[in-house]
């Protein structure tokens, strides 16, 4: 609640707010193509980047080959996933890592099958065609958590995470660069590591 306070009342100060619905919120697809004041509804937008390039903005749910084929299959995957996140909250109670105060087994677990189907499905291929079909120079996305900045054959595939496993988030700065941002000790800090550290296209 305290955080949609904040983007609504940020929303009331003059903030454009776009609310993408996905999988775990299919309610909010019945609300597609709506605005109210200053929140937009909508399955996908373009953004314009500070440096003039338009990137595609979606959550990437409607290019899972499992979910077109099963669509029933995102609600009893994302009861099972609320279920584990309730286990998993419990277990980092007990056996926690001492720095982070979570555990990774789950995420592990989930990583490695989202991986699986990102490679079986070309999920990052398929979000890229359909941003270049619009004359898009990328495209930014979520629905695999699995945070990522890179280039693919030219154009920009960015997947900002989560905030639940990888608290992740992506970022444009001011002089128009894009970076990952993972939350750790209670500070944001840059992820070098895994993924590029920013990307100005």
């Amino acid at each position: 609640m305290n955080v949609l306070y904040k983007i609504i009342s940020k929303a009331q100060h003059g903030a454009q707010v776009f609310y993408i619905s996905g999988n775990h919120d299919t309610f909010a697809k019945d609300l597609s193509e709506s605005d109210f004041g200053n929140i937009h509804v909508g399955e996908r937008f373009v953004h314009t980047l500070i440096g003039g390039s338009k990137l595609l903005v979606l959550h990437g749910d409607l290019e899972d080959d499992a979910l077109k084929a099963f669509p029933w299959m995102s609600h009893i995957a994302a009861a099972i996933y609320d279920r584990l996140q309730g286990f998993n909250h419990r277990m980092n109670a007990i056996f926690g890592d001492a720095q982070t105060g979570t555990m990774g087994l789950f995420a592990f677990m989930k990583r490695a099958a989202k991986k699986y189907f990102t490679k079986t499905a070309k999920f990052e291929k398929r979000m890229l065609v359909l941003a270049d079909k619009i004359g898009c120079a990328g495209v930014v996305c979520g629905h695999m958590h699995e945070p990522a900045l890179k280039m693919i054959d030219g154009l920009l595939y960015a997947n900002a995470g989560d905030w639940v496993e990888n608290c992740s988030a992506l970022v444009e700065h001011f002089d128009g660069r894009l970076e990952i941002l993972t939350w750790l000790s209670g500070k944001p800090v840059p992820v070098v590591d895994q993924y590029a550290a920013a990307v100005v296209i």
